[in-house]
């Protein structure tokens, strides 16, 4: 793709520079703004063209943090809009964690956040694929336990700057907000899935008591039982899968205390959620299994109503 190519109409422009189309079509008369015409004598600005005007006249345009990939990120958001596909930003986000610019990550979850794409779906279709991408390259040996500790914590730090909620005991509402605990199973030292759990709780109105790394079971139900939490979420990355989830299950439930009653979810890439988990003579009332964050989030937000 030559980023040089990469334009938009004048509608589009006069949207992303939050101006009257009128207006745009005035500087590209006057030859501040350029542009080229269509057979059909229709104006196309290049997107790198208009993010150095924006900068020229102090506009703060977010395509214009991304420098010269401004063109890229925005072909890759069109592709997203026309074919549900983030193929292209997750190539684009994957090359820069991989080049040690660490900033892109953060700026273009922030970017899709404002372009109208929920917060689980960016996880689902971003963040997890770029981790994957960036664990199945360490499994090949394409990337060096070194530069697999780097790149994941870059991604790492992203999501981090997604946390910040104003009261974490209390909604903007003033409603209360019902507790979750959230950590990783025992032995497991991949943290990203607990933490976009803890990002969608807190988004849909839950206080969370993130445990982190390597919990042991038993921990897990007792700070369930210590903060009186609704909802308990145990991540579990491969070579995690069913059958550990299914020990944990009854492992947590021999220790379900009723009078503090919980529902339990668990998440990993490598569960199948079509599982029945033999739910049968289970004390716990509801458990769920969850492989995308989507799912997980309007889940979260019914039992937080």
């Amino acid at each position: 793709m030559n980023v040089m190519e990469v334009s938009v109409s004048t509608r589009q422009a006069s949207a992303m520079l939050g101006v009257h189309e009128s207006s745009v079509k005035r500087w590209c008369n006057a030859g501040e703004l350029a542009c080229w015409l269509t057979p059909g004598g229709h104006r196309r600005i290049p997107v790198l063209a208009l993010t150095a005007f924006a900068q020229g006249q102090g506009i703060d345009l977010p395509l214009s943090h991304f420098g010269e990939d401004a063109g890229r990120v925005w072909a890759g958001l069109e592709r997203a809009h026309r074919e549900d596909t983030f193929e292209d930003l997750v190539d684009f986000t994957y090359t820069s964690v991989a080049q040690g610019r660490n900033d892109v990550p953060g700026r273009l979850i922030e970017y899709l956040d404002a372009e109208g794409f929920g917060l689980g779906r960016i996880l689902d279709c971003l963040a997890g694929p770029v981790m994957r991408r960036i664990g199945t390259g360490y499994a090949q040996g394409t990337v060096s336990i070194g530069d697999e500790h780097r790149m994941t914590q870059t991604m790492r730090d992203a999501l981090v700057t997604l946390h910040a909620t104003d009261d974490p005991t209390r909604n903007p509402n003033g409603k209360v907000r019902p507790v979750a605990v959230v950590g990783c199973t025992r032995g497991e030292v991949h943290e990203l899935g607990a933490l976009m759990a803890r990002l969608v709780l807190e988004a849909e109105g839950w206080r969370v008591i993130y445990l982190g790394l390597d919990v042991p079971t038993e921990e897990f139900a007792t700070q369930q039982s210590k903060h009186e939490a609704a909802l308990l979420c145990v991540s579990m990355m491969p070579p995690s899968g069913m059958a550990e989830a299914h020990t944990l299950v009854r492992f947590l439930d021999r220790m379900y205390d009723a009078t503090h009653p919980y529902h339990l979810a668990i998440g990993g890439t490598a569960l199948n959620v079509n599982d029945d988990l033999d739910r049968a003579g289970l004390s716990i009332p509801e458990v769920q299994l969850f492989n995308k964050m989507e799912p997980f989030m309007t889940w979260a937000r019914a039992l937080a109503a």
